[in-house]
């Protein structure tokens, strides 16, 4: 079982080389973690990166081939996704244990990489190679409520 955190270049092998697949996911987290860096203002983001950032949301995810293919099935787990990012952060506020909730809640994005590698692969190759998705920048609950002190 593998153990350690995952490169997009082993994404993009797990997604069998699919461009539009790699970008789709590429896009995805790099919107949701400029949005968390704007929100928590725990990193500066410079005008071009937020630039880049809106272009990318308005303009390259919508008319990403894959994601306008998946659309149906992919923008209700981003819905889902979004909605729990926003619940972290109220949870944030309520201690240790809140906390502890939040860094669940937080990882949820994950899910739109797991099902990309569903739609892409196939349920036999996501049953044995997702899970691999889920080391993919996930720091540990002790790290995460260490970090928001």
């Amino acid at each position: 079982m593998k153990s350690k955190q995952i490169s997009w270049e082993e994404i993009e092998g797990l997604l069998n080389h699919d461009q539009f697949a790699t970008a789709f996911c590429k896009q995805v987290v790099c919107i949701a973690e400029t949005w968390d860096d704007l929100y928590d203002k725990d990193k500066e983001v410079n005008k071009n990166t937020i630039n880049d950032v809106f272009w990318m949301a308005l303009v390259a995810l919508p008319s990403n081939p894959f994601y306008r293919k998946y659309f149906g099935q992919l923008n209700p787990l981003i819905t889902n996704g979004i909605m729990a990012w926003l619940d972290a952060n109220e949870c944030e506020l309520c201690g240790d244990e809140g906390k502890e909730i939040a860094h669940d809640l937080r990882n949820h994005f994950l899910d739109v990489l797991n099902y990309t590698l569903y739609l892409v692969r196939g349920y036999d190759f996501a049953r044995d190679h997702g899970y691999e998705l889920r080391w993919f920048e996930s720091d540990t609950k002790e790290d995460f409520v260490k970090e928001g002190e």
